[in-house]
């Protein structure tokens, strides 16, 4: 059975009919789930459902919440989030109006999916039953039967047997007549793997190949080729083949066999096992946690705390335990949780006593070397504590190693020990107050500056408490505390605070006020001379903008001209209106502002040339070694480009010809962007030979409208057959319009 078929005959039906925003939602929430883009399906999901309801189509309905749950549970492992979706989907998908979708039996995957990324193993019984269920409603034909099979041989292999999930997965391969570790590559890899055959496991991994399945299956493949290097000792191959940590960020499902792989590159040597790491581990198994994929969750922390009992950090092994005894309880089964946990506390204990983390003999040189790591900090420190009180100093690093590793309330107790032994020690008082802010104790933070001494300390506690004031939108309190720190002190500290609470505000012009103040006194560093440069960018002191260029050496000369130079390509990274983040490529044209090269595909957000302003601050960069875009968040955009663009499909020009098509259409200001490759083609039914085609994104500028530029494409001499739906729907000519539906149809556009 062909359960597409009905979604290809309503993406027809509705292209006929010019419903082009449904047909092409159709057609790109699933790509977008497969292609890890879900910042679009969740920005598009609420307009889909809301066209199949309109529609009163309740099979689309089954088919839209079905892809939201294949990309927050297959692929997020958004479990807590998910499973009420999921019950109450599969209730929808057996009503009498939806129960022969197609659909409705991937519904049932979309269920155990959520209970197997909770718990696989506690799981396991239950995973088992409903997938051999629903095998038994269909057969090899339903394309379904390859994703129940793989679900079923999942659920066998965390229920601890992988030759039969190895077995069962390799029949259904032969079933359906699949190229062997095909869909079911995870399955058949990680039976391998269990079964001792690293060897047949690359080899399968290698062989696999779902196009269809997008970036997901290309990124899980690349890990596991990796895991599998590893567990083979070709450490250095297995090093280089693994994919970035950046490119698993929030793909919650990749968390395991990616730590897999790191804990044995670690132990082995191979990639260094520092408190980086462990900090690493850290954040996914707390994001698990937080998705409520427990029991990867669980697997995560206790490769922490191994690798941390390697290094004889022993205050994280502590500290990840107390992690591993709160997940435990969450399991559906706790099964050999507790023993794990058990076996972590007994090497904890004997590691203690048979290898402490600091040498006595070593503790004065110890001591010299604070600061250079935050664990090994702690294992000194407590073993300083454990002979004589620690002073002031020693406390303070102690809050700062504990805060560095994400124990806040440790940090806390820490810094209040330090201030107990040295009240009015600048460095602890802010240092206590900046973490009372963080953790938003504003209590301790108020009772905290009403003893303060001094009006220059009590300045700088004013300063932050500002700052955190304006964090909550509250600009009428940050302004006073400010009105106070100002009259009790010059120092440029406070300025500093004031005009990232003026920013933070919007007031530009105040912000900039006290940039110039503290520049007056000195402060002539790098980031002040940024801040700067941001602040006059943004009202227009384009004197200041060029002084600031200048100290922090670029090639500008002294003037009041806005600078418009060509320094190279960057990313912005635009916030819309609906939450999401857009990355696109600009030609940075001044110390914090560029002007927008990427032209976007209709129905995305679109800022072909936009001129902004951004923060100088990189939201990210490549990382030492590596080559890459630098992105940076769009603070302001200056003018919009005004673009709007439409698809473009038909016949393929020879390459002159697009050349000639690509210069005429920039010098009217407009953009191009071929979508499709070479070996895209079209064809009538009747047609010998397919014709070469291409599929075009095109973009004009707010100058030409709809009109005109339909009328420009109409004379631009482009081989038949050639559509451009969207601009045609834009003009509304019902003739033209119709026109192109025929060809549409016609050659399977």
């Amino acid at each position: 059975m062909d359960i597409w078929a009905w979604v290809q005959d309503l993406q027809q039906e509705l292209y006929e009919a010019g419903e082009l925003r449904l047909c092409e939602l159709i057609e790109v929430v699933p790509h977008y789930t497969v292609e890890h883009r879900h910042d679009e399906v969740e920005a598009l999901i609420g307009e889909a459902l809301a066209a199949a309801r309109a529609k009163k189509s309740p099979w689309l309905e089954v088919y839209f919440r079905h892809w939201l749950l294949q990309s927050r549970v297959l692929k997020r492992c958004e479990v807590k989030r998910s499973l009420p979706e999921a019950v109450d989907l599969l209730d929808f998908a057996n009503r009498e109006e939806t129960k022969q979708c197609p659909q409705s039996v991937c519904v049932v995957q979309d269920l155990a999916n959520c209970y197997g990324k909770a718990d696989g193993p506690g799981y396991a019984a239950e995973r088992i039953e409903v997938a051999e269920e629903t095998l038994a409603r269909i057969d090899p034909k339903w394309p379904c039967y390859m994703c129940i099979s793989s679900e079923l041989a999942s659920a066998i292999l965390d229920d601890g047997r992988p030759d039969e999930a190895l077995e069962l997965a390799r029949k259904a391969e032969a079933e359906v007549g699949a190229t062997e570790g095909s869909q079911m590559r995870g399955a058949i890899v990680s039976s391998l793997l269990q079964l001792g055959r690293p060897d047949e496991a690359l080899q399968t991994n290698a062989r696999a190949s779902v196009p269809e399945a997008g970036r997901a299956f290309e990124l899980s493949k690349g890990i596991d080729h990796a895991r599998i290097l590893a567990k083979l000792g070709r450490y250095d191959e297995a090093k280089e083949a693994l994919p970035k940590s950046s490119e698993i960020h929030g793909i919650r499902d990749d968390y395991d066999r990616y730590t897999d792989t790191i804990t044995e590159l670690a132990i082995a040597g191979t990639v260094e096992n520092t408190w980086r790491l462990g900090m690493f581990f850290r954040h996914l198994h707390e994001d698990l946690e937080d998705s409520g994929a427990m029991r990867a969750a669980f697997i995560v922390a206790q490769r922490r705390a191994h690798l941390a009992l390697a290094r004889r950090a022993y205050g994280t092994v502590a500290d990840t335990l107390e992690d591993l005894r709160r997940i435990a309880p969450e399991l559906h089964r706790p099964l050999d949780a507790p023993d794990r946990i058990r076996i972590i506390e007994e090497l904890l204990t004997e590691r203690r006593k048979g290898a402490p983390s600091v040498d006595p003999e070593t503790l004065a040189q110890r001591l010299q070397e604070l600061g250079e790591d935050p664990e090994q900090d702690i294992e000194v420190l407590h073993a300083v504590a454990a002979m004589e009180p620690l002073d002031a100093e020693r406390a303070k690093a102690l809050g700062d190693a504990l805060f560095t590793l994400g124990q806040p309330q440790r940090a806390i107790a820490a810094y209040e020990d330090a201030m107990a032994a040295s009240p009015n020690e600048e460095s602890v008082v802010v240092a206590l107050a900046d973490m009372y802010g963080r953790e938003e104790d504003f209590e301790a933070f108020d009772a905290l500056l009403a003893r303060v001494e001094g009006d220059e300390l009590r300045a700088l506690v004013l300063g932050l408490r500002a700052q955190f004031a304006a964090r909550t939108d509250d600009f009428g309190g940050a302004r006073r505390y400010l009105e106070e720190a100002l009259s009790l002190s010059d120092d440029v500290r406070i300025d500093d605070a004031a005009a990232w609470v003026e920013r933070r505000a919007g007031d530009w012009d105040a912000a900039l006020e006290h940039i110039e103040r503290m520049v007056a006194k000195g402060e002539t560093d790098a980031d002040t001379q940024w801040d700067r440069a941001l602040a006059a960018t943004m009202v227009g002191r384009w004197d200041l903008v060029r002084t600031a260029a200048i100290a922090l050496e670029h090639p500008v000369e002294a003037g009041d001209t806005p600078i418009g130079a060509r320094w190279g390509t960057c990313r912005v990274v635009f916030e819309e209106p609906d939450g999401r983040t857009t990355a696109t490529f600009a030609l940075r044209t001044g110390p914090v502002t560029a002007r927008v090269l990427e032209l976007a595909s209709p129905g995305e957000p679109q800022h072909k040339g936009d001129e902004v302003v951004f923060d100088p601050q990189p939201v990210a960069q490549p990382a030492e070694g590596e080559e890459g875009p630098v992105d940076f968040a769009v603070v302001a955009t200056k003018k919009a480009g005004g673009f709007t663009s439409y698809h473009l499909d038909g016949a393929r020009p020879d390459d002159d010809a697009i050349e000639a098509f690509a210069e005429a259409l920039d010098a009217e200001g407009g953009a191009m962007w071929i979508k499709s490759g070479d070996e895209y083609a079209i064809g009538r039914e009747d047609d010998e030979e397919p014709t070469p085609a291409w599929y075009v994104v095109v973009g004009f500028g707010a100058s030409m409208g709809p009109e005109a530029a339909a009328r420009w494409l109409a004379d631009a001499g482009l081989p038949e057959p050639t559509v451009w739906p969207e601009l045609a729907e834009a003009v509304g000519d019902a003739e033209e319009i119709e026109r192109q539906r025929t060809v549409a149809v016609e050659w399977g556009l």
